[in-house]
């Protein structure tokens, strides 16, 4: 991340979609973006709040809904949690203005809004029908991220993993050791958890609370899975990649799980994007090739590469997301093209969107897709990083609308706020 941003450029943070409106981060200035929405057109796109909602927190504080998106933005008074339906009207503050260092929402359901605030410790709020209070304070130590499954919010850190309905009667830590990447499925919360016997191993969650670990991969004191390592749901199942890049399958029994494909180390862990019955990443099994997309439908014979020897081979990607029909991601090939790419799943079906590469290299890059449009930061070299929209077509690629021209314009007052 560099900062301060480019001149001419909103570098929007795409953070998520009520009913179809995109939600996201953009300004001039690193702690100076205002919150906006779009329907994909000009006139439907204005700003709905306008404070220092700072890009690393807009993105990691804010929580989709079905019917709301939830985020927080630090204004001049401090921090506050805000709610919007992507009208000026329907985005309104939760909490009052906040002092601390920063606030981060790990859950919406039941009428309450759970989020960190982060001081000294990690204290765990809830806002509900009688306001603003807290719940309790954790000792997370590092924290590694959170999710919400069935009505609770799970966190996890350095000192294990807890779960939460919004009560203190209801927050428990469920697991004591060093817990990372939880993934939900359908019946288990699947998780990496390091225990000083078994090493780093795959653990699961049921609905009660209850931490069962499922298999010694590779038995012995060597973890089977590291902070490098990997893990998407499928139904209920679960696709993972291993400490030594094995991939591999999971229904959270013994006997359930097991190697798919054997491969080689990650350097980091990947995202999975889930497109019909598989779920697409990208991996590579041998050091001399570059990275590939690939896809796993959870059985050998359907755990392979998308490309063939038509496609582009990728030196640098950043993770897929899924539309309706196809997969988008951003990736770097071997003629040193920055472009967006799409692909259908099939051999010879990815292809380039947008070549993005003679404008220069994108300092954020954020990609989001509704249906099969997607948002993503553009940008055609006259005007700097500004929110784009593609439908997979060339016609259909474009410019929404361009947050920050030269010289910025004076800022739209916003009613009621």
């Amino acid at each position: 991340m560099t900062s301060p941003l480019r001149a001419g450029s909103s570098y929007p943070q795409f953070l998520g979609d009520v009913k179809g409106i995109a939600i996201f981060a953009a300004g001039a200035e690193y702690y100076d973006a205002d919150i906006w929405r779009t329907d994909g057109t000009a006139e439907g796109s204005f700003p709905l709040v306008q404070g220092r909602a700072i890009y690393d927190y807009a993105l990691w504080s804010s929580l989709a809904t079905p019917d709301a998106l939830y985020f927080s933005v630090a204004g001049e008074d401090g921090w506050r949690i805000w709610k919007t339906d992507g009208s000026v009207a329907g985005t309104i503050p939760l909490t009052a203005p906040d002092d601390s260092e920063g606030q981060w929402i790990l859950g919406a359901f039941d009428g309450k809004v759970l989020y960190f605030k982060s001081r000294y410790v990690r204290e765990l709020w809830v806002v509900d029908s009688s306001g603003d209070h807290l719940v309790e304070s954790l000792d997370t130590g590092h924290l590694h991220g959170f999710t919400t499954w069935k009505d609770h919010a799970y966190i996890w850190s350095d000192h294990g993993l807890w779960r939460s309905d919004g009560t203190v009667e209801g927050t428990t830590r469920i697991f004591s050791g060093s817990a990372w990447t939880v993934e939900p499925s359908k019946g288990l919360l699947f998780f990496f958890g390091y225990t000083p016997e078994n090493g780093m191993e795959l653990w699961t969650a049921d609905p009660f609370g209850r931490t069962f670990m499922v298999k010694d991969l590779y038995p012995g004191p060597t973890s089977s899975f590291s902070i490098n390592s990997s893990v998407g749901f499928l139904g209920d199942r679960a696709i993972f990649i291993s400490s030594r890049g094995d991939i591999g399958v999971s229904d959270g029994t013994d006997t359930g799980t097991h190697i798919l494909h054997n491969g080689v180390p990650p350097p980091f862990p990947v995202g999975f994007a889930r497109l019909g019955d598989s779920l697409y990443f990208f991996y590579h099994d041998d050091l001399e090739r570059p990275m590939e997309l690939w896809r796993s439908d959870g059985t050998e014979a359907g755990t392979h590469p998308v490309s063939d020897e038509n496609d582009p081979q990728f030196v640098y990607y950043l993770n897929p997301v899924a539309g309706a029909t196809r997969i988008y991601f951003y990736g770097s090939d071997r003629d040193h093209r920055m472009a967006l790419f799409e692909s259908n799943g099939a051999e010879g079906g990815t292809r380039v969107v947008k070549d993005l590469s003679a404008c220069g290299v994108f300092e954020f890059s954020s990609l989001m897709a509704v249906g099969d449009t997607v948002f993503f930061n553009g940008t055609d070299c006259e005007r700097g990083e500004e929110p784009w929209i593609s439908d997979g077509t060339e016609a259909g690629t474009h410019l929404i609308v361009n947050v920050s021209p030269e010289p910025a314009p004076p800022r739209r007052p916003i009613v009621g706020h």
